[in-house]
């Protein structure tokens, strides 16, 4: 049976909460198929944003403390409480399938980046000037927006946040690019779900307007007007629409592919005689992509796109999400109720819950139960513990500089949910050539009778390079040694010592390849030993059947063939002695 969840949050203080509230300030609810509390925790009170969930922990910022505290849904109690410098006002977390990282918004406009596997902590500088209160992650967690009452919105790069061989490690980490067309405090952000070219972003700010933007160029597509301060905000699952929760306790729609409003008439006549004067020109499908409209706002009509509860005063929306197929909307309320809303009908489907405490964090998890995953995650890595955060120059070089390569104490600490993908290995059965391409090179070395020749390649390149030999490769030592054999005598004191230095790197050089020879001949000896052994069991199996009388005429083949692999090995020695002795003459 399929179930879905969703997690409420709550802003309770301990003087003046009801009595049972703080009890469930923090819960995971079922909502089919029948609302009620699956698991509840307790002393948590959270501003808006500063709840993060993945598959095995809730991570929420204290309003009260600059503290975060973490617990485990497997559990069910609190893991651990983790202090920061300042107090969080906003936090989300990226990349949840691959241990995640943890992403908070600080009161000073800093972001703070936690890795929670390796407990690696890195620091932006104060790029907002007053406190981040949203921020959001793209679907593929390559990209973080940072909002901040100072009504700037920030887009960051999560890899190059993380990369160890950033240049501005030592100067302080800073946005790819900023949008400044709100006026006001940001209340909200998020991303699209879609990637790449076509990504959008859309943020709602106190100034009453809605923007979305292009994520690749950083441009304003659309700006929508709205009657009433907006303070959340979610968007459809397919894009087609965004949904505002607003101060006055109304949902506004803003529906992104409607067709043009009569107050845009005149426009949209422009754009079909455009398409009739010229038919073979492709127009953009979407009106985000119409210029025209990029530069003229649009106001969003209060009666026809406006949902309002009648009957019930709910206060202002402090928190929106969206069901898995788009078709209802959950809202969280100051008065403590949660409401669930017809997306077709655009009114009030039913009321799920009263909290008695202002509902400030509302996500909906997705289903579990389909037949196809058997309620699996899709993600192998599992958290089982957090590992505490700990300062990025932890991580650096012993001289206090920051190092390009991953340093010694860099430790990744999880638990594998599944079995890892292993290549298939058989020994009567032939791979093809796509399974060998697939395969690791350790798996590769293990299953080759001797060293790849790749291998071998590429250890005696690696040599070469080595601290003390010079940077010669070994075809172009020996070449270099033989002219100096003929008799190039006639140079300065340094070619000498140029051409010894040469001769000394070939002489150790071949030294390394002969001792690699080596191993390889004593592993063909372990190998001709246990064929041996298997051939003097068979030839026991066999006397036993002459016992009986009867007789096996492979017998003779399989004693050739023994006598001709022998040989084979023999003579293969034979080569590889002469190897070595040209080898050390030269």
């Amino acid at each position: 049976m399929l179930s879905e969840l969703f997690v409420t949050a709550t802003l309770s203080s301990a003087k003046t909460a009801p009595a049972g509230s703080r009890d469930a300030s923090l819960a995971i609810r079922t909502l089919h198929p029948s609302p009620a509390i699956k698991t509840a925790f307790k002393k948590n009170s959270s501003l808006q944003n500063c709840i993060a969930v993945s598959g095995t922990h809730i991570y929420a910022a204290q309003s009260e403390k600059a503290v975060v505290h973490v617990y485990s849904r497997e559990r069910e109690n609190q893991e651990v409480s983790v202090p920061f410098p300042e107090r969080i006002h906003s936090l989300t977390i990226a990349a949840p399938e691959a241990g995640g990282v943890l992403i908070l918004g600080t009161e000073g406009g800093r972001v703070i980046l936690w890795e929670i596997c390796t407990g690696r902590q890195i620091s932006t500088s104060q790029s907002h000037l007053q406190a981040t209160t949203t921020l959001a992650v793209d679907p593929s967690s390559n990209f973080v927006l940072s909002g901040s009452a100072d009504s700037n919105i920030h887009l960051w790069s999560l890899p190059l946040l993380l990369s160890f061989s950033n240049p501005e490690s030592t100067t302080g980490l800073k946005p790819l690019r900023s949008f400044t067309q709100h006026r006001a405090a940001i209340s909200c952000a998020c991303f699209g779900h879609g990637s790449g070219r076509g990504s959008i972003s859309v943020s709602a700010s106190r100034d009453g307007s809605c923007i979305v933007w292009d994520v690749q160029s950083g441009s304003p597509l659309r700006t929508f007007l709205l009657t009433s301060s907006p303070i959340s905000l979610a968007v459809d699952p397919c894009d087609r629409a965004f949904y505002v929760g607003l101060e006055d306790g109304s949902i506004q729609l803003a529906d992104l592919f409607k067709s043009f409003a009569s107050s845009q008439e005149p426009l949209r006549k422009r754009v079909s005689n455009r398409e009739s004067e010229h038919p073979g020109t492709l127009l953009p499908s979407s009106p985000l992509y119409i210029p025209q409209l990029q530069t003229a706002p649009t106001t969003l009509s209060p009666k026809t796109e406006r949902w309002v509860s009648s009957g019930q005063e709910l206060g202002p929306v402090l928190c929106l999400d969206i069901l898995f197929e788009g078709n209802y909307v959950l809202s969280g309320h100051q008065s403590g109720k949660v409401i669930m809303w017809d997306a077709a009908k655009g009114r009030v489907w039913k009321e799920i819950i009263d909290l008695q405490a202002p509902v400030t964090n509302l996500i909906v998890l997705p289903p579990t139960g389909f037949p196809a995953t058997d309620g699996k995650s899709n993600s192998k890595v599992k958290v089982h513990t957090v590992t505490k955060p700990r300062y990025e120059p932890s991580f650096t070089s012993p001289t206090g500089v920051p190092s390009d390569a991953v340093p010694a104490n860099y430790v990744f600490a999880a638990k594998f949910s599944d079995m890892l993908e292993t290549p298939r290995v058989s020994a009567t059965q032939p791979r093809s050539a796509r399974a060998r391409d697939e395969q690791s090179m350790l798996a590769s070395c293990i299953d080759s009778t001797s060293f790849p020749p790749s291998i071998l390649s590429a250890g005696i390149a690696e040599l070469a390079h080595w601290p003390g030999q010079g940077t010669l490769s070994l075809t172009e030592s020996e070449d270099r040694g033989n002219i100096a054999d003929r008799g190039n005598d006639a140079g300065d004191a340094s070619d000498l010592r140029s051409i010894e230095h040469l001769r000394q790197s070939n002489r150790e050089l071949w030294t390394m390849v002969n001792s690699m020879r080596n191993i390889q001949k004593n592993t063909w000896e372990i190998v001709n030993r246990l064929r041996a052994g298997q051939r003097g069991t068979k030839a026991v199996k066999r006397r036993g059947h002459r016992s009986n009388g009867s007789e096996l005429s492979e017998d003779g083949i399989e004693e050739g063939s023994e006598k001709e692999s022998v040989g084979e090995s023999e003579e293969g020695a034979k080569e590889r002695d002469k190897d070595t002795h040209m080898g050390n003459a030269d």
